[in-house]
């Protein structure tokens, strides 16, 4: 299991789109976690969730709290010109 991170780390941090990809999948799963009804907090607690491990699940090496979502917010905003200008000048 060690060696097959490790690889996975690798891909994710050699590959820009992997890592952005990471990177969301990382920010949507722990939104996610913490939206569980109230009911199921017992068991999926967020406060006791790990998210150095959450972050490594996901190919990251870098510390949850380095992952900025405002580089997200960039991206999808770059993402929607591209697709407007695409649009109009095609």
């Amino acid at each position: 299991a060690p060696e097959m991170q490790g690889h996975l780390q690798t891909a994710v941090m050699n590959d820009a789109e992997l890592l952005r990809l990471s990177k969301l999948g990382f920010q949507a799963f722990v939104r996610a976690y913490a939206t569980h009804p109230s009911r199921l907090r017992s068991i999926f607690h967020p406060n006791e969730l790990h998210l150095g491990h959450v972050a490594r699940s996901f190919g990251q090496n870098q510390k949850p709290s380095e992952i900025d979502s405002k580089e997200f917010k960039k991206t999808k905003a770059e993402e929607k010109r591209k697709a407007v200008d695409k649009v109009m000048f095609n």
